[in-house]
């Protein structure tokens, strides 16, 4: 027994310090450390998932603040999956599979999946350290027919040379067939519902007394209108105005009595007004009185024309900074933000500036949010030549005082009885009265100008016809007729006009518009160019790039206003091929566990039970 003793006594103590000196192969194969491992490597992925990743520092600064902003980019939290201790935890992960693996390791093929699915997992870890720390990247922005040489890093941060050239050849942007609906919306209720446009069907709008008909569709419309004579009664008195300048016709439009009454050809220094009168002493007074020069002149009151296109209404509001005016009873309203005397010079104090382009700035709130608009005194005709997102509404701003400028001043004055008279002012006095006629014209002084009046109405209104300009449904419009407590009314619906057309009591609302931008696909045709020549070409889509030089160009945007702008994304991924290695034998490694492993142990088996007989 003592012999023995001694013999387990002195297998025991080499034992011992065979473990003490593998403590680092016993603490990298420790389950505990892989736990350990694991946890952190999950926080950190919790971390890159909730805070914003490889955004610029100032917008690190403006969402955290100054301190955690800073702190978040020092331990590097805005890129932590290509920050160093990240890959250090992949690394430690990484050793603690291998060490693992090899301490289990017995050298037999049944041992094969557990040492392949250890060694997929090591590989796949591998992979995506190589791309995280080699990997590439980026985006361009390229217009057709530009070429590059270079990338952006997407923070923008970093440009990255390229060792060939890129050119955009084409780039093609695909849509659906356009769809359009028809939206109907109760203002009472606070509720909107889609009603189909299938020409003839009578459609009841849910939960009110409405009823819609869509009576006729074009596809390709357009709306003609016809100046005309509505009545023989004055209704709304107009004439028809030629401007001439050395014979030559430079101008001409409509003056109406009771809206657009005036006219300044741009830079003439000249005024044309079309004053009527009801009676004969309004136009006597209108004739006699002179035009006041003084400089309390420039203390009246400006003032803000308001004309809204689908009613034919125009309002008048005084010109007052900062008020808030309700346009009639319309979902309008309308705010004026900014006066200035001369718009050139916009930057100086107010009382240090001229009089010789006044401009205010006006905002317009409406049903799909607001808008700002510059009016200019002496150019009335700007709002309406420009695009503006509310296009019912069209405004005229008159400027505080006097016009500044004006030389020439002609009156065409007309009273109810038929009387005309033509008066011309030269710098503020009246130097010629005379009767005016169809169709003769007028001098204007010794200016070199001339007018010239051609036609009369004395009930100013449009014939308006929609006609169909194709059969693409470039602009769809639909007739539609509706009924409710004001009766039947009927109204053409355009879908590029974007506005609502409004029922006689203002509670219902028809909105006919495209249900949204249908894009099929968007394509580049890029080429690749080294010392100037193409070496490679490919139509790429978004799902399909081009590989050239270890570098990947996606499909990646487009900007709807620019046609010919394509965004390319592009990436080069070294560690792929490791990534795609380690899943390989994943795949292998659970086929073996699965299925080959059983079949070699019940082959094993069945030789043992068969020698066993033997």
């Amino acid at each position: 027994m003592k012999n023995k003793n001694k013999v387990i006594s002195k297998d025991a103590k080499p034992k011992a310090k065979k473990n003490q000196g593998f403590w680092l192969w016993q603490f990298l194969s420790s389950v505990k450390l892989a736990v350990v491992v694991l946890f952190l490597v999950a926080v950190s992925c919790v971390l890159g998932t909730f805070i914003l990743q490889g955004r610029t520092p100032q917008e690190y600064v403006a969402r955290y603040g100054d301190g955690w902003g800073n702190f978040l980019q020092t331990v590097q939290f805005t890129k932590v999956f290509s920050a160093i201790w990240f890959y250090i935890l992949l690394s430690m992960l990484c050793l603690n599979l291998l060490v693992c693996a090899l301490k289990r390791w017995r050298n037999t093929i049944l041992q094969f999946g557990f040492l392949a699915t250890h060694l997929s997992l090591i590989l796949i870890m591998i992979g995506s350290m190589v791309d995280g720390i080699y990997g590439r990247k980026g985006a361009i922005n390229l217009l057709e027919g530009q070429k590059v040489q270079h990338f952006y890093t997407y923070d923008g941060m970093k440009k990255i040379p390229m060792e060939f050239e890129l050119l955009l050849d084409d780039f093609e942007l695909v849509k659906h067939e356009p769809k359009f609906e028809l939206i109907a919306y109760v203002k009472k209720k606070d509720k909107e519902r889609k009603i189909s446009t299938k020409v003839g069907v009578v459609q009841k709008v849910v939960s009110s007394p409405y009823k819609v008909t869509v009576k006729k569709y074009i596809p390709d419309a357009e709306l003609k209108r016809e100046p005309i004579n509505t009545a023989k009664e004055l209704k709304n008195p107009a004439v028809f105005v030629q401007f001439l300048n050395l014979g030559r016709m430079d101008s001409e439009g409509w003056l109406l009595a009771q809206h657009r009454n005036w006219y300044e050809p741009l830079g003439k220094g000249l005024r044309i007004e079309y004053v009527w009168t009801k009676t004969d002493e309004e136009r006597q007074k209108v004739v006699s009185s002179e035009i006041k020069d003084d400089s309390s002149e420039n203390k009246k009151e400006g003032l803000l024309v308001v004309n809204l296109k689908d009613r034919d209404r125009s309002l008048e509001y005084p010109f007052r900074i900062g008020e808030h005016y309700n346009v009639g009873n319309s979902e309008y309203h309308i705010q004026i933000l900014e006066y200035v005397g001369d718009f050139s010079n916009r930057q100086l104090p107010i009382d240090q500036q001229t009089n010789d382009n006044p401009a205010a700035k006006i905002e317009i709130h409406g049903p799909d949010g607001n808008e700002e608009r510059w009016l200019f005194a002496n150019y009335p005709e700007w709002d309406e030549m420009h695009e503006t997102k509310y296009k019912n509404i069209n405004l005229l701003f008159k400027a505080p005082g006097s016009v500044p400028g004006m030389k020439h001043l002609i009156r065409i004055v007309q009273d109810s009885n038929g009387e005309n008279v033509l008066l011309y002012y030269l710098d503020k006095k009246k130097v010629e009265e005379k009767k005016w006629e169809l169709d003769k014209i007028y001098n204007v002084g010794d200016s070199g100008y001339q007018i010239k009046l051609t036609k009369y109405f004395q009930s100013f209104g449009f014939r308006e016809e929609v006609v169909q300009r194709s059969d693409t449904p470039n602009n769809p419009a639909i007739f539609v007729e509706t009924s409710g407590p004001s009766g039947m009314v009927s109204e053409w619906l355009f879908a590029k006009e974007k506005r609502a057309w409004w029922y006689d009591d203002e509670n219902l609302a028809l909105l006919y518009q495209e249900e949204r931008e249908m894009i099929k696909d968007f394509k580049s045709k890029l080429s690749v160019l080294v010392d100037g020549e193409v070496v490679k070409t490919k139509v790429i889509e978004v799902n399909d790039p081009l590989s050239y030089g270890g570098l990947d160009f996606y499909q990646a945007n487009y900007d709807p206003n620019n046609p010919k702008f394509s965004g390319i994304q592009i990436s080069s991924h070294p560690g792929i091929p490791i990534v795609y290695s380690g899943f390989i034998i994943l795949c292998i490694g659970i086929v073996f566990i699965f299925y080959i492993k059983p079949f070699i142990k019940k082959s094993r088996q069945k030789k043992r039970k068969e020698m066993a007989h033997a």
